[in-house]
């Protein structure tokens, strides 16, 4: 899981991340980041009700792409620095699906 610390909060950072930051999209995530000179990675996962019904669902998604990230950030021995916003589109009927995802979109962004 993602330390609470790398975790984006603010509605307007993420906001600014989404519409300045570099895109890269797949069928059913886009990964927006926004690079930073100085201060820590900060990651927010954007899961609307439409996407998925249940709250138990959207936290479940969440949860799994936090894992992911944190995985990203202990293997990577560069320290990265920037805002990321994961936007999830649409779910795949595995779940798991969406982790092969976000690695093919980090490195299109260049971050893996």
């Amino acid at each position: 899981m993602l330390a609470k610390e790398f975790k984006l909060k603010s509605s307007e950072a993420i906001k600014a991340t989404m519409k300045q930051g570099q895109r890269s999209r797949g069928p059913f995530l886009s990964v927006f980041f926004q690079p930073k000179s100085e201060g820590n990675f900060q990651a927010a996962v954007v899961l609307g009700k439409k996407v998925a019904g249940t709250a138990v669902r959207r936290n479940r998604i969440r949860r799994l792409i936090f894992a992911a990230l944190a995985d990203r950030l202990k293997a990577q021995e560069a320290k990265l620095f920037g805002n990321m916003v994961v936007l999830v589109a649409s779910i795949p009927t595995d779940e798991k699906l969406l982790t092969p995802e976000l690695e093919k979109c980090l490195k299109e962004l260049s971050l893996a």
